[in-house]
């Protein structure tokens, strides 16, 4: 297994800090506006697509100068996080809405939860699933499901 890359990039005024797979996709990503607002793909549909090629990378950061400013941009939701996970208990079902598609895998999204869905199915966008939830994800304050 190749190890994971961890990328800074500018363009114009939007800052991104890129979590990259072995094979240079992306599977985490942080991204600043102009604004100075934060985003995470953990929330939001803001994944980079697509294969980095190893000569538009500008800036290589340390993997802990990204997991600070990953779990700094989560603080804020744990208390959320922790009442999702008091909510739905492993081995429990729910029904998610497929969302988009990662790297990781399919994203659902219920009513006040994420899920990850890593299982190979011909899952349409916007089908409407049911699901099992087999553990938590808490680096991504997701629902890890089957």
């Amino acid at each position: 297994m190749l190890d994971k890359k961890y990328i800074y990039l500018q363009d114009e005024g939007d800052k991104y800090w890129i979590e990259l797979d072995g094979e240079n996709y992306a599977v985490r990503q942080i991204s600043m506006d102009t604004c100075g607002r934060y985003h995470l793909s953990c929330f939001e549909n803001c994944l980079a697509e697509g294969v980095f090629e190893e000569e538009s990378i500008e800036k290589i950061i340390s993997k802990n100068e990204f997991q600070e400013l990953w779990y700094s941009c989560l603080a804020k939701f744990l208390k959320q996080w922790e009442a999702v996970k008091a909510k739905y208990k492993i081995g429990s079902n729910v029904l998610g809405r497929v969302e988009c598609y990662y790297p990781q895998g399919t994203i659902l999204k219920g009513s006040d939860f994420i899920a990850l869905y890593s299982e190979r199915n011909n899952y349409r966008l916007h089908e409407e699933v049911s699901v099992r939830i087999v553990k938590y994800d808490d680096d991504n304050m997701w629902l890890v499901v089957e």
